[in-house]
């Protein structure tokens, strides 16, 4: 089983931006919707024109094979590099930490089994991370929802150990100086997850002066030419 990870670099300077989909493996949209990104970038469809671009379109393979949200523990918990490998998800972590100690820029991108819309999940009160969730196309904001989990495990002190058990991925990135947005798409089976992680990763691109798109109204999920890639 392998992890793939595809960089697009330019010949200008720029942000470096990660883009992650199923973490979970039960979350097929980012999947999705980064494999379209790809394939826009593969066929001229958009044109990056700064910085460099790290996708992983699958950061979960051997869950998202099996249709499972995780194998053996959750990959967004306790997600830093360990001593010793205990599981199956232990073995990701010196694959993708590294990935995010790199990136000045994360956009992970989820969905959820509740019924509802797209929301994202904000760290805490940097007004620039603030700036690119408004950025994204997404109107409603949680803030402080790992200040809230480490209260309901036991957590309550500041220190560096009690957020071991929250630090995900974006957590993780955080701790390593990046803009980190998690993005839930909204159920794992709306028709538009997928156009909505599409979406908001275009927008990220775009925000970071980071994309060309010579023909906006092709990019759309429902357009034919797209659907043929």
């Amino acid at each position: 089983m392998t992890i793939q990870v595809i960089r697009y670099h330019t010949l200008q300077p720029g942000p470096t931006l990660l883009l992650l989909g199923a973490v979970h493996g039960n979350e097929t949209c980012g999947a999705h919707a980064i494999k379209h990104l790809n394939a826009l970038l593969d066929n001229a469809r958009v044109h990056l024109t700064a910085g460099t671009l790290i996708t992983v379109p699958i950061a979960n393979p051997k869950a998202y094979a099996t249709h499972q949200r995780f194998c053996e523990r959750n990959l967004n918990r306790q997600l830093y590099p360990k001593a010793t490998c205990t599981y199956y998800e232990d073995h990701l972590t010196p694959i993708l930490c590294p990935l995010l100690a790199e990136a000045d820029c994360v956009l992970d991108l989820h969905s959820y089994t509740s019924q509802g819309g797209p929301f994202i999940f904000l760290g805490g009160n940097n007004s620039q991370e603030t700036t690119y969730a408004r950025a994204l196309g997404v109107n409603h904001f949680i803030y402080g929802w790992q200040d809230a989990y480490n209260k309901a495990v036991g957590n309550t002190n500041e220190t560096y150990q009690a957020h071991l058990e929250s630090m995900g991925i974006t957590e993780y990135a955080r701790a390593k100086g990046a803009l980190a947005i998690t993005l839930e798409c909204g159920h794992h089976h709306n028709t538009n997850a997928t156009a909505i992680g599409l979406s908001a990763a275009l927008n990220a691109l775009q925000h970071f002066d980071m994309l060309r798109v010579d023909n906006p109204e092709t990019i759309l999920l429902g357009d034919p030419k797209l659907a043929a890639l």
